[in-house]
């Protein structure tokens, strides 16, 4: 809401960027954001790497035509997924063409241009940087996929089972532990293809292949 920034005398954020390894959960808060967005604005969503093209000067053409059709949207909120693909640091293109230089100052100079329409947003000013989960956020998110997931707990309770899982997928990102559990249903499926259950065997197994130093000893 950004008449609470301006009763403490401030202007909002005009832009957001998220940052994080892969698997922490970016593309998810992205589109979390832009369902919130689109109770007050037009939303753009983009794929980044669906702007770069093969053809000299593609890329800048994608880049200013999205940027003008959220002109003559506003207000409008403008999604980024991938930006890295588009803006690598500036000076080590080794492309010949310098492709990804031209890109990024084509996507600067738009973002430059766009900011003085009072009614677009697109400045990076905050940074949201999302890290690893911690313990507890771990155990809530295997809490929740061993509730959604047939599993066979194998004579122990599903707490002791969370628990277990919890303590070997330390380091993990949340998309590790969507990954344990797909890993799991295959090692599961190719023992039996009549399987109906997830073995915590198999659970644990898939961890350590998932999870570096899953299985320390």
């Amino acid at each position: 809401d950004s008449s609470a920034f301006r009763r403490m005398g401030m202007l909002p954020p005009k832009g957001i960027l998220i940052t994080g390894p892969s698997g922490v959960g970016k593309s998810h808060l992205l589109a979390v954001l832009g369902a919130k967005a689109q109770q007050r604005a037009t939303c753009l969503s983009v794929k980044c790497t669906d702007l770069v093209t093969k053809v000299v000067g593609g890329t800048e053409a994608a880049l200013a035509a999205l940027f003008a059709t959220a002109r003559a949207a506003a207000p409008c909120v403008l999604l980024f997924d991938q930006i890295e693909s588009l803006a690598p640091v500036r000076g080590f293109d080794s492309t010949t063409e310098q492709t990804f230089d031209r890109v990024l100052s084509t996507l600067l100079t738009e973002m430059d241009g766009f900011s003085t329409n009072g009614k677009c947003s697109v400045r990076f000013d905050v940074e949201i940087a999302l890290g690893l989960p911690t313990e507890s956020a771990r155990r809530a998110a295997l809490t929740n996929l061993v509730a959604g997931t047939p599993v066979a707990t194998d004579h122990q309770s599903t707490e002791a089972l969370v628990a277990a899982l919890t303590d070997r997928s330390e380091g993990a990102t949340i998309g590790q532990l969507h990954a344990i559990f797909q890993e799991a249903a295959m090692l599961s499926l190719r023992e039996s293809i009549d399987v109906t259950e997830i073995r915590a065997a198999a659970l644990e197994r898939a961890c350590c292949q998932v999870v570096s130093d899953a299985c320390r000893v």
